[in-house]
């Protein structure tokens, strides 16, 4: 496929994928929309809380 033709899409086989769609803009020209809420339904949301930037560099330093 050559970079940059969005006219050849590869279709991929995954349960985690979501749909691409082209919606005219007003010059005409087809604009490429994707569509995440299927993806944020499988998404783990609040897991886990990410560390702090000055956590994670005290822990480094040999600090906390």
């Amino acid at each position: 496929m050559p970079v940059g033709n969005l006219d050849c899409l590869l279709a991929v086989c995954s349960e985690q994928t979501s749909p691409v769609f082209f919606v005219p803009k007003k010059d005409g020209k087809k604009q490429m929309v994707q569509d995440y809420q299927y993806l944020n339904n499988w998404a783990i949301k609040n897991n886990c809380l990410l560390p702090l930037i000055a956590q994670l560099v005290n822990k480094l330093k040999g600090g906390l």
